[in-house]
């Protein structure tokens, strides 16, 4: 499948290097009508463009978008350096990596970069503070409204439960904390509601966003420019399906994106997630 994905992003890139595919051939051609896309100025909360804007409150599951929270909680909490042996050969607790092969011993820049879930797995984090941390950045997840095992909890810290879900709305939110540096700016009323004070928190995850488009699970996309950084997140939804989450921003321009592609994974959400910005820059162009 990975494979298949890879070969239809290196068809849409060669058409976006020959200039030949404007934003709504792109759309037409590759995207379903299930897929939706938000893109905006994070410092006005402008709508620039909108792809199917009926997901704009429905919630959907966002993956491994959620370790930006966990890893937030871990930043505030831990102050020593924390490291995991992640190796699938080895595993005693029915809990597995994506990466079949392990990600080896790695910390939390690492496995943030890279995704690696049983690094998040292995961590002991109070669910109440998560679910704090969680609504301190803007989503809205109710985890004591649900009888969790043991298990379920370890799977929460990584986002691989479909209970683990926001709307667009939340996510924008979530999206202009760290795009403006703790500051967060409605897109519904364009009023700037609260400012995030652990700057340095934010400061060290907006710099494992931008490695995570530059060496990480999102290192495939096509456009890098004005700084473009992210989080990819893939999640089973309640039927078992496969929907792909990316959220990310440009330093250099103030855009902010947020996609889910359905039946697919994070990494294609973060390509389309390129490609719309770049498409949208030759727009402006013309």
């Amino acid at each position: 499948m990975r494979i298949k994905l890879l070969l239809v992003f290196f068809i849409v890139t060669s058409a976006l290097y020959s200039n030949n595919i404007n934003l709504n051939k792109y759309l037409k051609h590759w995207l379903k009508k299930e897929d939706s896309i938000m893109m905006f100025n994070y410092r006005t909360g402008v709508m620039l463009f909108e792809y199917h804007s009926y997901m704009y409150e429905r919630k959907i599951p966002i993956g491994s978008v959620f370790k930006i929270i966990t890893t937030f909680l871990f930043y505030k909490k831990n102050s020593k350096l924390y490291t995991y042996n992640c190796n699938n050969l080895n595993n005693n607790d029915d809990l597995f990596c994506w990466y079949k092969k392990g990600h080896g011993k790695v910390n939390i820049e690492s496995a943030f970069i890279h995704s690696c879930n049983k690094f998040y797995y292995s961590l002991n984090v109070d669910l109440n503070s998560l679910k704090k941390t969680s609504k301190y950045l803007g989503l809205n997840i109710a985890f004591d409204s649900y009888n969790l095992k043991k298990r379920e909890k370890k799977l929460i810290l990584a986002g691989n439960l479909p209970i683990i879900n926001a709307n667009f709305y939340e996510l924008s939110k979530l999206l202009s904390i760290f795009a403006n540096r703790g500051l967060v700016v409605d897109i519904k009323t364009k009023d700037k509601l609260y400012s995030v004070k652990e700057i340095n928190i934010i400061n060290k995850i907006r710099k494992l966003m931008s490695k995570v488009v530059k060496e990480g699970t999102a290192k495939g996309v096509f456009f890098k420019n004005y700084g473009f950084s992210g989080k990819t997140g893939t999640a089973k939804d309640k039927n078992k399906k496969l929907n792909g989450v990316f959220i990310g921003f440009t330093v250099d321009k103030p855009y902010a994106i947020i996609v889910n592609i359905k039946n697919n994974i994070g990494a294609t959400a973060a390509k389309v997630a390129s490609d719309i910005i770049y498409l949208y820059e030759i727009s402006k162009k013309k």
